[in-house]
């Protein structure tokens, strides 16, 4: 009889320990289908996340604009982000916190392009002037194109700035001249070469384009260890990466939905070890949006950024 009762009380004390711990909820991480975001997709699609003890739920969103309020609104735990975004969300919210700088820091690479439509027509910057620029305003696309621009020589005010959020759309109606020119990421700028358009500048040697990793002060608190754990295995995921990049084009175009973007040489991703952004890159971009107006005051590097996920001590500023 006390055999069977001291099983009774191990059975409920299993049962109730068993119940105690739930299951930790998945981070759900906000994606485009772009070419920066192939770090983390890379990480899921090979099971690193796996491997490393946390689940993740990817959330692909159609545009920044979505995806950064949706954030905001509690509705994901993180994203792969911009700075730019990044900015205007800690503006608008206190607990937006930068984790990691995860593409950007190799200059030598082509990750965006000013395509030209008419490719007999804009030979140098300077043919830019007066003509029209499709851009997504207040985002990374025309913070990158003002920086072009300007380090070629041309003010971005001598240009027609057309609003034009959706990719698909800008590539389209530059194929069908409506443009002249569209500043796009990687891999479609390299896509609207093979359509018919010319590259006429584009970022390699400044150091402007980059992807970062965003979440949320409280998930990081409360998740600290998946959110670790999810970090860890995008560097793992970047570094395998990195060992070939060649070896990872297709995949890329393919998550971009532009497979024959592989035909263009210059197409290729690397992607960064562990760090935070640069000082200097950050200041650019608060000096940036205070001349668009966006902000008033800049937010202080320290207040956005959170090194705790680096493997090791974040390169200086």
């Amino acid at each position: 009889m006390m055999h069977r009762i001291a099983l009774f009380v191990f059975v409920c004390a299993v049962t109730y320990l068993g119940a105690a711990q739930p299951a930790v909820a998945p981070l759900r991480i906000g994606l485009l289908y772009s070419g920066d975001s192939f770090a983390v997709a890379h990480a899921f699609d090979s099971g690193l996340f796996a491997q490393h003890g946390v689940t993740v739920e990817l959330i692909p969103f159609t545009s920044a604009f979505e995806r950064d309020n949706a954030l905001l609104a509690g509705q994901i735990d993180g994203a792969n982000g911009d700075l730019i975004g990044a900015s205007l969300m800690r503006n608008r919210d206190e607990k937006i916190r930068i984790t990691a700088l995860t593409l950007g820091d190799d200059p030598s690479l082509r990750l965006c392009g000013l395509v030209v439509s008419n490719t007999s027509q804009y030979k140098s910057p300077q043919d830019l002037k007066g003509k029209t620029l499709a851009i997504s305003p207040n985002t990374t696309i025309e913070y990158l194109a003002d920086r072009i621009l300007q380090a070629n020589g041309v003010a971005p005010t001598s240009m027609v700035h057309t609003q034009i959020p959706n990719l698909q759309l800008r590539m389209s109606m530059l194929q069908q001249k409506k443009l002249d020119a569209a500043l796009l990421p990687e891999p479609l700028a390299s896509m609207a070469v093979l359509q018919g358009g010319k590259i006429l500048l584009d970022n390699r040697t400044l150091p402007y384009a980059h992807a970062i990793l965003v979440f949320r002060k409280d998930v990081i608190e409360t998740k600290t260890d998946s959110v670790q754990r999810f970090h860890t295995a995008i560097w793992a995921g970047i570094h395998t990466i990195n060992q070939n990049p060649q070896a990872y084009r297709q995949a890329i175009a393919m998550r971009c939905k532009v497979p024959d973007a592989i035909k263009e040489p210059d197409f290729l991703y690397r992607f960064s070890p562990p760090q935070l952004p640069s000082l200097a890159l950050y200041q650019d971009v608060q000096s940036w949006l205070q001349e668009k107006k966006s902000m008033k005051a800049p937010i202080a590097y320290d207040s956005i950024m959170d090194p705790r996920f680096l493997p090791a001590a974040p390169h200086a500023p």
